[in-house]
């Protein structure tokens, strides 16, 4: 006879497993987050969004990195990222 609590754990461990099985490839996903966030910054830049910084009190505004400048910006800084982005190296190496 078996365990009902071991079928329930067996059944939701079967789940996690499909779910992630239908994820796609790590790479399909970080280029989707990185237009999702290009779009994003456009939209909250259209929008005015603004926060004011707790310790500095200083107001920080959204930016599109749609733009002209802000595709400079992702093109000439892309490589500092990548350089000092400690976790980065582990998984390359």
């Amino acid at each position: 006879m078996s365990n009902p609590k071991k079928n329930f754990i067996a059944s939701i461990l079967q789940w996690v497993e499909n779910v992630g099985n239908r994820l796609p490839d790590p790479v399909t996903i970080f280029i989707i987050l990185c237009f999702t966030l290009i779009i994003v910054s456009a939209i909250a830049s259209a929008m005015g969004v603004s926060v004011t910084h707790p310790g500095t009190k200083e107001t920080i505004e959204a930016v599109s990195i749609l733009t002209p400048n802000g595709i400079r910006r992702i093109v000439s800084e892309a490589v500092t990222n990548f350089v000092t982005f400690p976790p980065l190296g582990v998984v390359l190496v």
